[in-house]
């Protein structure tokens, strides 16, 4: 059996990396993401899935307008005669699941039998037919639950779920210590997670998806789609959705050069997202930050971010040191106490980052 699994889309009627569309009233990037999901559907119907599941945070704020629960639902609703569609809340969503998944009108059209199932609980579940067994976990503060409900299931099952993970990095490479240790999950096949952006895998048996595409220029390097899971083999495949070009220049004195050239050779295409971080001192961003920010204008991106970047010799004087020193000394404390020599090392590790590199501090 083969499964598509999307999370963390994040439907939103505007977006900070991009203007409104006359036409539809939805901003640009709402409109990559529906279409990134189209794509995910589409995808997973012709590699022969059996099932398409989001996981959670499918809105970005609770209680989301009726025209965008319509669109949603109008995305989805010529493919569900073609794959089986599952969803669940995430901490976004809220827990009114049924009236946010659907408009005040579909739930008039469709009540009694929706065009996709809600898992609105803790659940586990037989597929139809009865050949494979699921544990499904929606977003739930109550951690207690969630341990005893693991505690209760069968051994060798999959789950899918909207969870915090100890050890895993969100999109700014912040090491979480809070939330289910990855050990609870030993006693599964496999478990696949939305609730952090950034695609990766926390343990042997735990990964998360990552979201379909870019939601603000911290996740700039980080793969974007989703996954079809395999249950035969126990296999997953990566498919990547997020269609815009992305570009972060470093521009000071020393680089000007290497992007004339780097650009002469690939030019950038309309409709990209572009970070310039520019490094240097005051006086100099003042006299350059303009006629470069012009240049990259003309090649018409969707959105330009500008950052400007002073960077001091002496490191420990600066509060982001001081902000980086702390978090490590709690990430040791932490993993001292859970016995974790994971976290340990990996505190120290960015401790001796932080004092052998300079720190770069946006002002």
């Amino acid at each position: 059996m083969k499964i598509g699994f999307l999370a963390d889309l994040h439907l939103n009627v505007v977006d900070p990396l991009s203007h409104i569309d006359a036409k539809t009233g939805f901003s640009i990037r709402t409109l990559d993401r529906f279409k990134a999901l189209q794509k995910a559907i589409e995808i997973s119907i012709q590699e022969g899935c059996d099932y398409f599941i989001l996981g959670g945070d499918i809105y970005d704020k609770l209680n989301p307008p009726e025209r965008l629960k319509t669109a949603f639902l109008h995305t989805i609703l010529p493919y569900s005669d073609k794959i089986k569609i599952i969803l669940f809340p995430g901490n976004h969503d809220g827990a009114d699941f049924t009236h946010n998944y659907l408009s005040e009108e579909a739930l008039l059209s469709y009540i009694g039998n929706p065009p996709f199932k809600i898992i609105s609980e803790i659940a586990t579940l037989y597929t139809e037919g009865g050949t494979e067994k699921f544990m499904f976990i929606p977003w739930t503060t109550d951690l207690n639950l969630i341990i005893e409900k693991i505690k209760e299931v069968e051994p060798g099952l999959v789950c899918f779920g909207h969870l915090e993970i100890q050890g895993a990095l969100a999109s700014t490479e912040y090491v979480l210590t809070s939330g289910l240790h990855p050990a609870l999950f030993d006693k599964f096949k496999k478990v696949l997670l939305g609730h952090y952006h950034k695609r990766q895998r926390v343990s042997q048996k735990v990964s998360y998806v990552g979201s379909p595409i870019i939601k603000d220029f911290s996740e700039l390097e980080v793969e974007k789609g989703f996954i079809i899971y395999n249950t035969n083999n126990n296999s997953e495949s990566f498919y990547q959705l997020e269609e815009r070009k992305v570009f972060n220049f470093r521009i000071s004195n020393d680089t000007l050069d290497e992007i004339d050239k780097y650009l002469e050779k690939n030019p950038i295409p309309e409709g990209s997202l572009i970070k310039l971080e520019f490094i240097g001192t005051s006086e100099w961003y003042n006299e350059m930050a303009k006629s470069i920010y012009s240049y990259f204008m003309e090649f018409k991106p969707l959105k330009i971010k500008r950052t400007r970047i002073t960077i001091k010799e002496e490191i420990k004087e600066f509060d982001s040191v001081l902000k980086i020193q702390s978090r490590i000394e709690r990430i040791k404390e932490y993993s001292k106490d859970m016995n974790n020599e994971n976290l340990t090392n990996l505190g120290i590790k960015l401790y001796q980052e932080a004092e052998n590199s300079f720190i770069e501090v946006k002002v």
